[in-house]
């Protein structure tokens, strides 16, 4: 199998998905796969409470619903609840991580607006194929609304206090090449150019082209299937990807909320043993006012 390559510096990107998944969500105190964290003897018993708090990191999953994804996507609903039991062994993250879904194939569409994602009162949207292609300027131009919308929401709390929001991440999933409506470069770059600009992780498989999705991604952030990959495991690989990248943010955010000269990069870590957050580097807060 093509070997794990999704690091700055290093090989382009062409992850082979059945490598670098096994072990610890590093800081989280919540393991992957059965395992325990770095450094401790037994996982956290969840659930962890789900309380309202001072900080937020939002996340949105940009999914691709064309019907090549036809069957897969009955996979992803299975995958996204096992996502939400990881997220609720680890009190930090259950609490900050707010998680949304944005889902696309020739128009794209909000499915769940920003939510505390580990409440297991939330309730997930289904997930079913649907349209007549596969439209990146549509994902991208609903992803940038969405965040636009829902960003200065997530900064109030229902009391009226103010929540402290911390830069967003955007994890895109497509199993194809863009094939209908406008070029989508120019929307992506206008994302990507806000003041609150927001990690962009791609991760692409079946006919996804490497080269796009490398550049989808911000650097470090790109993953794609080794050929063969099973597509039965596919959105159990990714969504550890998510659960490492949002336990890493939420960590490195609280540390930035209780102390604001700590350093906004992401702890560093070693990349074979932790893919996901080999490319997050911004960590800081957005402020109040979205672009």
């Amino acid at each position: 199998m093509t070997p794990a390559v999704a690091w700055p510096g290093l090989r382009p990107a062409s992850l082979d998905m059945d490598n670098n998944w096994n072990g610890s969500v590093p800081g989280s105190g919540a393991g992957v796969d059965g395992l325990s964290p770095a450094g401790s003897a037994v996982m956290l018993d969840g659930p962890a409470a789900v309380g309202e708090v001072g900080i937020a990191v939002p996340g949105l999953i940009v999914l691709d619903v064309s019907w090549s994804m036809a069957e897969d996507l009955g996979r992803a609903g299975g995958a996204l609840e096992q996502l939400r039991v990881n997220l609720r062994q680890n009190a930090m993250t259950s609490s900050n991580a707010y998680l949304g879904m944005v889902t696309f194939a020739d128009t794209a569409s909000t499915d769940l607006g920003l939510v505390r994602v580990a409440d297991p009162e939330v309730r997930m949207p289904e997930i079913a194929p649907r349209g007549s292609g596969t439209n990146f300027h549509a994902a991208f131009t609903e992803t940038l609304a969405a965040y636009r919308r829902e960003l200065p929401e997530l900064g109030r709390t229902a009391d009226g206090r103010r929540r402290q929001v911390f830069r967003p991440s955007v994890y895109f999933v497509t199993d194809a090449e863009h094939n209908t409506g406008p070029d989508w470069h120019g929307v992506l770059g206008e994302l990507k150019s806000r003041t609150w600009r927001p990690n962009v992780f791609a991760f692409g498989y079946r006919q996804a082209d490497p080269h796009t999705i490398r550049s989808i991604a911000d650097e470090g952030l790109a993953y794609f299937a080794a050929q063969g990959q099973d597509p039965a495991t596919m959105f159990d690989k990714i969504l550890q990807v998510i659960l490492r990248s949002m336990v890493s943010a939420t960590v490195t955010a609280a540390g930035q909320a209780a102390d604001p000269d700590a350093a906004t990069a992401v702890t560093p870590v070693d990349p074979d043993a932790d893919p996901a957050t080999a490319g997050l580097v911004r960590m800081g807060p957005i402020g109040t006012t979205i672009d």
